[in-house]
Protein backbone atom coordinates (compact mmCIF):
# COMPACT_ATOMS: atom_id res chain seq x y z
CA UNK A 1 0.00 0.00 0.00
CA UNK A 2 1.99 3.35 -1.45
CA UNK A 3 -0.89 5.33 0.80
CA UNK A 4 -1.34 4.88 4.72
CA UNK A 5 -4.95 5.04 4.56
CA UNK A 6 -5.84 4.71 8.08
CA UNK A 7 -3.55 8.34 8.88
CA UNK A 8 -6.32 9.81 6.27
CA UNK A 9 -9.27 8.62 8.08
CA UNK A 10 -9.93 11.94 9.59
CA UNK A 11 -8.97 14.26 7.09
CA UNK A 12 -11.31 11.85 4.30
CA UNK A 13 -14.55 12.24 6.64
CA UNK A 14 -14.12 16.16 7.08
CA UNK A 15 -13.80 15.79 3.14
CA UNK A 16 -16.90 13.39 2.95
CA UNK A 17 -18.78 15.88 5.08
CA UNK A 18 -17.86 18.84 3.25
CA UNK A 19 -19.42 17.29 0.07
CA UNK A 20 -22.57 15.85 1.91
CA UNK A 21 -23.20 19.13 3.10
CA UNK A 22 -22.68 20.67 -0.53
CA UNK A 23 -25.05 18.58 -2.21
CA UNK A 24 -27.78 17.45 0.48
CA UNK A 25 -28.15 20.87 2.31
CA UNK A 26 -26.37 23.69 0.12
CA UNK A 27 -27.87 23.27 -2.90
CA UNK A 28 -31.34 22.34 -2.04
CA UNK A 29 -31.58 25.46 0.19
CA UNK A 30 -30.56 27.71 -2.82
CA UNK A 31 -33.28 26.15 -4.78
CA UNK A 32 -35.63 27.18 -2.67
CA UNK A 33 -34.40 30.24 -1.40
CA UNK A 34 -34.10 31.38 -4.97
CA UNK A 35 -37.04 29.76 -7.11
CA UNK A 36 -36.28 30.46 -10.79
CA UNK A 37 -38.02 29.52 -13.73
CA UNK A 38 -34.80 27.70 -14.55
CA UNK A 39 -31.93 27.06 -12.64
CA UNK A 40 -28.77 26.55 -14.84
CA UNK A 41 -26.27 28.15 -12.45
CA UNK A 42 -26.77 25.47 -10.33
CA UNK A 43 -24.03 23.61 -11.93
CA UNK A 44 -21.48 25.79 -11.61
CA UNK A 45 -22.09 27.01 -8.12
CA UNK A 46 -21.62 23.91 -6.80
CA UNK A 47 -18.54 23.56 -7.27
CA UNK A 48 -18.46 27.29 -5.08
CA UNK A 49 -20.16 25.87 -1.86
CA UNK A 50 -17.84 22.83 -1.84
CA UNK A 51 -14.92 24.88 -2.01
CA UNK A 52 -16.12 26.94 1.03
CA UNK A 53 -17.31 23.84 2.71
CA UNK A 54 -13.59 22.11 2.53
CA UNK A 55 -12.10 25.79 3.82
CA UNK A 56 -14.52 25.66 6.55
CA UNK A 57 -14.53 21.75 7.71
CA UNK A 58 -11.56 20.62 6.48
CA UNK A 59 -8.68 22.83 6.84
CA UNK A 60 -7.25 22.54 10.28
CA UNK A 61 -3.06 22.76 11.58
CA UNK A 62 -1.55 20.84 9.11
CA UNK A 63 -4.30 21.04 6.12
CA UNK A 64 -3.97 23.84 3.67
CA UNK A 65 -6.76 24.69 0.54
CA UNK A 66 -4.20 25.80 -1.85
CA UNK A 67 -5.96 28.35 -4.60
CA UNK A 68 -5.11 28.39 -8.26
CA UNK A 69 -6.43 29.67 -11.42
CA UNK A 70 -7.39 28.40 -14.58
CA UNK A 71 -8.26 30.68 -17.23
CA UNK A 72 -10.95 32.48 -15.36
CA UNK A 73 -12.08 29.31 -13.36
CA UNK A 74 -11.02 28.98 -9.77
CA UNK A 75 -9.93 25.69 -8.56
CA UNK A 76 -8.84 24.69 -4.91
CA UNK A 77 -6.34 21.20 -3.74
CA UNK A 78 -6.33 20.44 -0.10
CA UNK A 79 -2.12 19.94 1.07
CA UNK A 80 -1.67 17.52 3.62
CA UNK A 81 2.05 18.18 4.63
CA UNK A 82 2.20 15.34 6.95
CA UNK A 83 1.12 12.30 4.92
CA UNK A 84 2.63 14.29 1.95
CA UNK A 85 0.01 14.27 -0.16
CA UNK A 86 -2.37 16.67 -2.37
CA UNK A 87 -5.98 15.97 -2.66
CA UNK A 88 -8.40 16.95 -5.63
CA UNK A 89 -12.49 16.73 -5.01
CA UNK A 90 -14.38 16.38 -7.80
CA UNK A 91 -17.46 14.16 -9.89
CA UNK A 92 -16.97 10.79 -10.75
CA UNK A 93 -18.55 11.91 -14.67
CA UNK A 94 -15.49 14.43 -14.45
CA UNK A 95 -13.08 12.12 -13.95
CA UNK A 96 -13.81 9.91 -16.29
CA UNK A 97 -14.11 12.46 -18.77
CA UNK A 98 -10.74 14.34 -18.29
CA UNK A 99 -8.62 12.09 -19.83
CA UNK A 100 -10.46 10.78 -22.76
CA UNK A 101 -10.72 14.35 -24.29
CA UNK A 102 -8.14 14.83 -26.73
CA UNK A 103 -8.34 17.91 -28.34
CA UNK A 104 -6.99 20.36 -25.72
CA UNK A 105 -4.73 23.03 -26.10
CA UNK A 106 -3.18 22.71 -22.31
CA UNK A 107 -3.32 19.90 -19.90
CA UNK A 108 -5.86 19.98 -17.21
CA UNK A 109 -4.51 20.46 -13.91
CA UNK A 110 -5.40 16.79 -13.29
CA UNK A 111 -3.55 15.49 -15.72
CA UNK A 112 -0.58 17.69 -14.70
CA UNK A 113 -1.13 16.94 -11.16
CA UNK A 114 -0.72 13.10 -11.88
CA UNK A 115 1.94 13.18 -14.15
CA UNK A 116 4.54 15.09 -12.31
CA UNK A 117 3.78 14.01 -8.71
CA UNK A 118 2.71 10.18 -9.44
CA UNK A 119 3.98 9.85 -12.82
CA UNK A 120 6.33 6.61 -11.71
CA UNK A 121 3.29 4.69 -10.24
CA UNK A 122 2.33 1.60 -11.86
CA UNK A 123 -0.99 -0.12 -11.57
CA UNK A 124 -1.93 -3.37 -10.89
CA UNK A 125 -3.04 -5.30 -13.73
CA UNK A 126 -6.26 -6.41 -11.45
CA UNK A 127 -7.38 -2.73 -11.15
CA UNK A 128 -9.51 -0.89 -13.57
CA UNK A 129 -8.24 2.38 -15.69
CA UNK A 130 -10.28 5.05 -16.64
CA UNK A 131 -9.02 4.27 -20.42
CA UNK A 132 -6.68 7.14 -21.33
CA UNK A 133 -5.05 8.04 -24.45
CA UNK A 134 -1.18 8.58 -24.14
CA UNK A 135 0.35 11.59 -23.06
CA UNK A 136 -0.71 14.47 -24.86
CA UNK A 137 1.80 16.80 -24.20
CA UNK A 138 5.61 17.18 -23.75
CA UNK A 139 7.21 16.71 -20.47
CA UNK A 140 8.50 20.38 -20.49
CA UNK A 141 4.58 21.77 -20.51
CA UNK A 142 3.44 19.68 -17.43
CA UNK A 143 6.44 21.37 -15.49
CA UNK A 144 5.71 24.30 -16.66
CA UNK A 145 1.97 24.31 -15.47
CA UNK A 146 2.89 22.34 -12.14
CA UNK A 147 4.60 25.59 -11.40
CA UNK A 148 1.69 27.82 -12.74
CA UNK A 149 -0.66 25.67 -10.53
CA UNK A 150 1.32 25.55 -7.48
CA UNK A 151 3.53 28.86 -7.56
CA UNK A 152 5.68 27.44 -6.07
CA UNK A 153 4.41 26.24 -2.36
CA UNK A 154 5.26 22.83 -3.37
CA UNK A 155 8.17 21.06 -4.72
CA UNK A 156 7.41 18.64 -7.21
CA UNK A 157 10.31 16.60 -6.00
CA UNK A 158 9.74 15.96 -2.55
CA UNK A 159 8.10 13.04 -2.68
CA UNK A 160 4.37 14.06 -2.96
CA UNK A 161 1.21 11.95 -4.01
CA UNK A 162 -1.84 13.72 -5.76
CA UNK A 163 -5.28 11.75 -4.76
CA UNK A 164 -8.75 12.39 -5.85
CA UNK A 165 -11.61 12.76 -4.04
CA UNK A 166 -14.79 11.50 -6.83
CA UNK A 167 -18.79 11.59 -6.03
CA UNK A 168 -21.62 10.90 -7.53
CA UNK A 169 -24.60 12.73 -6.42
CA UNK A 170 -28.53 11.60 -7.11
CA UNK A 171 -31.19 13.56 -5.95
CA UNK A 172 -29.73 15.20 -3.10
CA UNK A 173 -27.89 12.56 -1.96
CA UNK A 174 -24.12 10.99 -2.53
CA UNK A 175 -24.89 7.32 -4.28
CA UNK A 176 -20.79 7.26 -4.64
CA UNK A 177 -17.72 8.44 -3.19
CA UNK A 178 -14.30 6.96 -3.40
CA UNK A 179 -10.57 7.61 -2.86
CA UNK A 180 -8.28 7.26 -5.87
CA UNK A 181 -4.68 7.09 -6.32
CA UNK A 182 -4.12 7.21 -9.81
CA UNK A 183 -0.93 6.77 -12.27
CA UNK A 184 0.41 9.72 -14.52
CA UNK A 185 -2.09 7.44 -17.31
CA UNK A 186 -4.64 7.69 -15.03
CA UNK A 187 -4.71 3.99 -14.22
CA UNK A 188 -6.09 2.92 -10.98
CA UNK A 189 -3.26 2.21 -8.42
CA UNK A 190 -5.32 2.21 -5.13
CA UNK A 191 -8.91 2.84 -4.60
CA UNK A 192 -11.42 2.75 -1.42
CA UNK A 193 -14.80 3.05 -1.24
CA UNK A 194 -15.48 6.42 1.36
CA UNK A 195 -19.69 5.80 1.65
CA UNK A 196 -19.37 4.63 5.43
CA UNK A 197 -17.86 8.28 6.40
CA UNK A 198 -21.66 9.33 5.32
CA UNK A 199 -23.49 10.56 8.21
CA UNK A 200 -27.20 9.61 8.51
CA UNK A 201 -28.60 13.45 9.06
CA UNK A 202 -32.43 11.99 10.71
CA UNK A 203 -33.19 16.11 11.04
CA UNK A 204 -32.95 15.53 6.90
CA UNK A 205 -34.74 12.40 6.85
CA UNK A 206 -37.74 14.09 9.31
CA UNK A 207 -37.68 17.47 7.23
CA UNK A 208 -38.02 15.23 4.19
CA UNK A 209 -40.86 13.34 5.35
CA UNK A 210 -42.94 16.47 6.62
CA UNK A 211 -42.51 18.15 3.12
CA UNK A 212 -44.30 14.97 1.57
CA UNK A 213 -47.25 14.87 3.98
CA UNK A 214 -47.27 18.12 3.49
CA UNK A 215 -47.94 17.84 -0.21
CA UNK A 216 -50.22 14.46 0.28
CA UNK A 217 -52.21 16.82 2.48
CA UNK A 218 -52.18 19.41 -0.26
CA UNK A 219 -52.93 17.04 -3.19
CA UNK A 220 -56.31 15.70 -0.92
CA UNK A 221 -57.68 18.80 -0.33
CA UNK A 222 -57.44 19.67 -3.93
CA UNK A 223 -59.39 16.49 -4.74
CA UNK A 224 -62.12 17.31 -1.75
CA UNK A 225 -62.66 20.47 -3.67
CA UNK A 226 -62.94 18.92 -6.99
CA UNK A 227 -65.10 16.64 -5.88
CA UNK A 228 -67.73 18.99 -4.25
CA UNK A 229 -67.53 20.73 -7.67
CA UNK A 230 -68.73 17.46 -9.30
CA UNK A 231 -71.91 17.51 -7.04
CA UNK A 232 -74.72 19.16 -8.95
CA UNK A 233 -76.59 21.87 -6.43
CA UNK A 234 -73.84 22.00 -4.22
CA UNK A 235 -71.50 24.92 -4.39
CA UNK A 236 -68.37 25.59 -2.47
CA UNK A 237 -68.70 28.63 -0.04
CA UNK A 238 -65.85 31.02 0.82
CA UNK A 239 -65.80 29.50 4.66
CA UNK A 240 -65.55 26.04 3.08
CA UNK A 241 -62.16 26.90 0.71
CA UNK A 242 -60.91 28.41 3.72
CA UNK A 243 -61.83 25.08 6.17
CA UNK A 244 -60.21 22.98 3.45
CA UNK A 245 -56.93 25.08 3.56
CA UNK A 246 -56.79 24.67 7.91
CA UNK A 247 -57.28 21.61 7.54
Amino acid sequence: MIITFNSLEILLSRIVRAVDKTIAEDIPQERREKDLETKNYLAHIRGDYLNNNLRRLVVIEGIELHPFRRYGWEGRILIDRENKITIGVTTQANLQVIPRKKDRNCPNYMQTLLRILNGDLESPTTQISFLPPASQFAPEVYEDDFDSIMAGVLDPNSGFRHCIVAYTADHDEISDIAFYLLNGDFEIVEKHDLRGYIQPDFSRLTASSNHSETATASTQNARSLVKLKKKPGIKPTLKSFEEENEA
